[in-house]
C-alpha cells in the first residue's frame, strides 16, 4: 500500500512538484542559506523527476490518485512544467 500524508498527497505527488506543508527551522534557514520560507524553492532537474517518477510508478504508485484537493501526479506536473513527466504519466 502507499504511503500518502493525511490530505492523501503521495510521494509520487510530491516527487513531482507538489509542495508540502512544512516549518523550516532556523537552523535549516542558516545551514541552506535560504531566506525565510515554509516553502523554499528547491531546484530539480526534469531527467531526475521523471527517473525518480519512474521509480515510483515501477514500485505500484497509483498516478490516477488525486489528493483531498482533488489534483493527481499529472495535474502537479502540468501545473511545474514538467512535459517530460506529463509524458511518462499519460503512457
Amino acid at each position: 500500500a502507499e504511503v500518502r500524508l493525511a490530505n492523501g498527497t503521495s510521494a509520487l505527488h510530491v516527487a513531482v512538484g507538489d509542495a508540502i506543508e512544512k516549518e523550516v527551522r532556523p537552523p535549516d534557514l542558516v545551514r541552506w542559506n535560504l531566506a525565510d520560507s515554509d516553502f523554499p524553492a528547491v531546484p530539480r532537474a526534469e531527467d531526475e523527476v521523471v527517473a525518480t517518477a519512474r521509480a515510483l510508478l515501477d514500485g505500484g504508485a497509483d498516478a490516477a490518485h488525486a489528493s483531498q484537493s482533488g489534483d493527481t501526479a499529472l495535474h502537479v506536473a502540468a501545473m511545474a512544467n514538467l512535459p517530460a513527466v506529463i509524458e511518462l504519466l499519460v503512457a
